[in-house]
C-alpha cells in the first residue's frame, strides 16, 4: 500500500487552516508547499471502504495528528478530476498512499497520503498558480472537528465561477510566510461539480 497511487476515481480530503478559508471558498495557499515539505498531507476517503462518507470523515478526524480549528475546513478533491485539470500545466502530480504507523499516543492512520510533484515554494509564481488551480477543483467542504450534534443537510455555496462576476482576483493568501501572494481567478475546474457543498456537522466558526 505504501507508495502506491490513490486511484483516480477516489477522493481525498486536506485540512485547510482558517487563514485559507474565505466563506465558502478555499484559497490557493491551502495547496502551497511549505519550505520543509516534499508533499502535501491528505487523507484518502475510500481507505475506509464500506463506510458511508460521514463515517469515513469521522474516522479521518479521529485519527488525525493535526491540531485542527473549527473555523478551518476539510477540503474534498476527486483525484482524477484534479489531475485532469492540471495535466496541461503540471503533469508530475501524484496522489500517493503514505500510511502512518502507530506512534504513541497516536494510532496508525492507514488513510494518510501525500500530493507529490508540486512546485517548490522557491518557485513562488508557479506554486501560486498550481495552488489556485487545485482550489478550483474543490468539490465539497467539511467541518474538521468531531461533534456529536446531528448533521444538517448539505448546503450549496458560491462557486469560484460565481465569485468571478463580483471580483477580479482571489484575496491574497499566505502559507506560513512562504510568500504565496494573491492569484488571478481561473475558470472553475470543468471536471468537478459546478457548486461546492458544505456538509453540516455542528461545528462553530
Amino acid at each position: 500500500m505504501n507508495g502506491n497511487d490513490i486511484p483516480d476515481g477516489d477522493n481525498v480530503v486536506r485540512y485547510a487552516a482558517p487563514s485559507h478559508v474565505d466563506g465558502g471558498e478555499i484559497l490557493g495557499g491551502a495547496f502551497c508547499l511549505r519550505i520543509d515539505e516534499a508533499g502535501l498531507s491528505i487523507n484518502w476517503l475510500e481507505c475506509f471502504a464500506g463506510m458511508p462518507k460521514t463515517a469515513q470523515l469521522d474516522e479521518i478526524r479521529r485519527l488525525s495528528r493535526l491540531r485542527m480549528r473549527r473555523s478551518g475546513r476539510l477540503v474534498e478533491l476527486n483525484v482524477g478530476a484534479a489531475k485532469a485539470h492540471l495535466r496541461d500545466t503540471l503533469d508530475t502530480l501524484r496522489f500517493v498512499k503514505t500510511p502512518l504507523a502507530a506512534e504513541p499516543p497516536y494510532e496508525a492512520d492507514p488513510s494518510h497520503g501525500d500530493i507529490f510533484g508540486l512546485p517548490a515554494i522557491a518557485g513562488a509564481a508557479q506554486a501560486m498558480l498550481i495552488g489556485a488551480m487545485l482550489a478550483e477543483c474543490v468539490q465539497a467542504l467539511h467541518p474538521p472537528c468531531l461533534d456529536p450534534s446531528p448533521a444538517a443537510a448539505p448546503e450549496p455555496v458560491g462557486s469560484v465561477a460565481d465569485s468571478a462576476r463580483n471580483r477580479l482576483s482571489l484575496p491574497s493568501f499566505n502559507y506560513a510566510g512562504d510568500g504565496c501572494a494573491g492569484a488571478r481567478l481561473r475558470p472553475r475546474c470543468p471536471h468537478s461539480p459546478q457548486r461546492k457543498e458544505v456538509s453540516g456537522y455542528g461545528c462553530g466558526a
